[in-house]
């Protein structure tokens, strides 16, 4: 029996995934992307002279050793293609029902710096939190709809040590102030 293929129009591949399309497309339709495009993404290239393969995320070029194995094929040894820190990420914004476009989107708008003290990520040797509104969704999971911003780690304790609370934020600026 013939498998089917892809059902978007031009594409090529002739494996067939899951609801009708093949591994990108599908992986395009569960990322909230648009599915029809016939157009494949270029392949990353597979290592440089140096023995450093590029991440698909950031683009940076990387020794191998901060790429995870990929535990997902037969075909030998082979490596994911995002390096360790963009896999991270990748996890933590989906965790706060965002996609990888939209924390670049959110970063971006920012600077690239904390929302509260503007200072750059690099300064505390972490990336920046992902924050959002506890009434809306407690705990560490969040809906999308109520992230706030990207904050540093001490400012976004430090919300968090209010209980996200602005009468307590309010009472501790005016007791600083007080005591100037």
């Amino acid at each position: 029996m013939r498998k089917p293929r892809c059902k978007v129009e031009g594409c090529t591949p002739k494996d067939y995934y899951a609801k009708g399309y093949c591994g990108y497309h599908y992986r395009l339709t569960r990322y909230d992307a648009s599915a029809t495009s016939p157009v494949r993404r270029k392949p990353l290239a597979a290592l440089d002279g140096h023995g450093n393969k590029q991440c698909a995320h950031c683009g940076s070029w990387r020794p191998l050793d901060e790429f995870s194995r990929n535990r997902n094929t037969d075909k030998g040894i082979s490596y994911t293609n995002y390096c360790k820190t963009c896999t991270s990420l990748k996890l933590r914004v989906r965790r706060m029902g965002l996609s990888l476009a939209q924390y670049d989107e959110l970063f971006d708008s920012q600077g690239g710096v904390c929302a509260i003290c503007n200072q750059p990520e690099e300064i505390f040797g972490r990336s920046l939190s992902i924050d959002h509104d506890h009434s809306c969704c407690p705990g560490t999971k969040a809906c999308g709809k109520c992230v706030r911003g990207l904050l540093c780690t001490p400012c976004n304790t430090g919300i968090g040590m209010l209980r996200d609370s602005p009468e307590t934020l309010l009472n501790a600026f005016n007791y600083l102030k007080g005591r100037q």
